[in-house]
């Protein structure tokens, strides 16, 4: 690295999501100047994943879904809302 430049390192954390901004000042020809660069945060997402008992079913038919919600990969409590519709 050259010694006009600078390296940093920020722990990012989940308050800080779901974006940051770095912001930079520094002097040039005797005047402020400010830079920001907005940073990505990334959020957590839940896996839904739907799995029927059948297929195909019939009119009048019971269809029974199973509902798994999984966060990381790992089995997650959540509340769920499930709408149908038909053509």
């Amino acid at each position: 690295m050259a010694p006009t430049q600078w390296r940093t390192k920020i722990k990012v954390s989940e308050n800080m999501a779901p974006n940051m901004t770095f912001s930079v000042a520094y002097v040039k020809n005797n005047e402020w100047v400010f830079q920001n660069r907005g940073i990505l945060v990334e959020q957590p997402r839940i896996q839904v994943s739907f799995k029927t008992d059948k297929e195909v079913y019939q009119p009048g038919e019971t269809v029974k879904v199973q509902v798994q919600t999984q966060l990381g990969g790992k089995a997650l409590a959540a509340n769920v809302s499930v709408v149908w519709w038909m053509k």
